[in-house]
């Protein structure tokens, strides 16, 4: 006995392997057998592609677009990511997605969410879905510490850009954490409203403030001031707090002082910096230099 679909669509039993009714015929000549069959997934298949034969093209476009939504979103989201993560600007995700599509993935054609406010709503998610990973992994932590730093950014709005630093279980891990507007709810940058902004900020991550070892900053009075600097007001919450003048910042302030003091540095600052300009600004001064470059390249080359 076969049964007319599953023999036309050669279905097979997902689990034994199977071809009863269709390639092959059942043996079972009871009622039973007949509607347990017709209840089957195998058979329920067969339908499916029976009346998806039958349909228009575009019916069809529906269905195969159904089946891999999941799939094209994870490609879209996995495009994405990888852009963020490269540095690359946003703006070349649709090229992207064009030149996957042309390379054989095909499905990434269904992904029709390509606005602007599609796509950045995009990198919003990957963007709090990285940093709550981070923050599970800050929680897991038995301390961590943070590095701080007040600047301007290019459009002139005061930000706190803060690091954090922690033990993974195998290395010590050094993660981007946020940057915050500090005039969003105030009108001074001062010690207070930073301690304000960088406070708040870590307790709406859910991170534990006792947990806070360390805190590296610039040399300013505003964040290492021993009266009223973000520091000062850190260490009051958690007295072990152990805070770190950034020696990047530390070595700038030292040569800045050692050329004010010597002065032949200075002159040679000076003689280096005006050659450096001489090629800098004539493109046919810096091609005759690359040109003796590659001239005692080729000597040094055949010497050795």
């Amino acid at each position: 006995m076969y049964c007319l679909l599953c023999k036309k669509h050669h279905t097979i039993n997902t689990q034994n392997k199977a071809t009863s009714f269709g390639d092959n015929p059942s043996v079972r000549m009871k009622k039973s057998a007949l509607i347990d069959h017709i209840a089957f997934k195998k058979h329920q298949g067969a339908i499916e592609a029976e009346m998806l034969s039958r349909v228009s093209i575009f019916q069809k476009e529906l269905t195969e677009k159904s089946k891999v939504e999941n799939d094209v979103l994870f490609m879209a989201f996995s495009a994405m990511y990888w852009l963020a993560k490269e540095g690359i600007a946003n703006e070349k995700i649709s090229t992207l997605l064009k030149l996957l599509e042309n390379i054989g993935l095909s499905e990434i054609k269904y992904f029709q969410h390509r606005s602007r406010a599609s796509l950045r709503d995009i990198f919003t998610t990957l963007g709090l879905q990285t940093e709550n990973d981070l923050v599970e992994k800050v929680k897991a932590a038995d301390c961590f510490s943070v590095l701080l730093d007040d600047s301007s950014d290019v459009s002139t709005i005061e930000q706190m850009i803060c690091y954090v630093n922690f033990w993974n279980g195998n290395a010590c891990d050094i993660n981007f954490l946020f940057i915050e507007n500090v005039l969003k709810n105030a009108s001074f940058a001062n010690a207070e409203n930073l301690y304000t902004v960088v406070k708040s900020k870590l307790e709406s991550l859910g991170l534990d403030m006792s947990k806070l070892s360390g805190v590296s900053t610039d040399g300013a009075s505003v964040m290492v001031g021993k009266k009223e600097g973000l520091v000062k007001r850190l260490k009051d919450d958690n007295p072990a707090l152990v805070a770190i003048h950034c020696i990047c910042h530390r070595l700038a302030l030292a040569c800045i002082d050692t050329c004010a003091d010597l002065q032949y540095i200075k002159e040679m600052e000076g003689h280096m910096t005006h050659i450096w300009k001489i090629f800098h600004y004539s493109f046919v001064k810096l091609a005759a230099l690359m040109k003796a470059q590659t001239e005692v390249h080729k000597m040094t080359h055949v010497i050795c």
